[in-house]
């Protein structure tokens, strides 16, 4: 699913294991390029690079989203990528993390917390993407 926006206002890549979750229906996904993806279909999504962020949602096969997050940073370690998942067992949040994963969220989610990540995230990329011209000092000497 994509909605065709503009780029510059980011791309977010949804990688899930069942269905679309309803929280990803919010206004704050609006103005943003979304693209949804069945685990199945995810072999060559990510080789190009060109995305933004990317969220793995699991409902059951956490193991799965655990392999598609190393996968996805191996082949791509700048793109930043938020695991979400219902199912929580000890040491899952730290695999998460050692797998390359800037954020993780445990079902429910508070939505207004993954507003805030997605957000700075997507404004990180965009300072990254911003050409900045050199100081010049344009003092005059006396």
């Amino acid at each position: 699913m994509s909605n065709g926006v503009n780029e510059k206002n980011g791309t977010i890549l949804i990688l899930t294991d069942g269905g679309f979750p309803e929280f990803y229906r919010i206004p704050f996904l609006k103005n943003k390029k979304v693209e949804i993806h069945n685990f199945q279909d995810t072999s060559d999504i990510v080789k190009h690079c060109h995305i933004d962020i990317v969220l793995i949602h699991c409902t059951a096969d956490v193991e799965a989203g655990l392999n598609i997050l190393r996968n996805n940073k191996a082949k791509c370690p700048h793109i930043p990528h938020i695991f979400i998942t219902d199912i929580g067992y000890e040491g899952l949040v730290l695999k998460v993390f050692r797998s390359g994963a800037r954020d993780f969220f445990r079902k429910p989610v508070n939505i207004f917390e993954l507003k805030d990540a997605v957000e700075g995230l997507l404004n990180v990329k965009q300072l990254s993407r911003e050409i900045r011209r050199p100081f010049l000092n344009i003092s005059k000497s006396i």
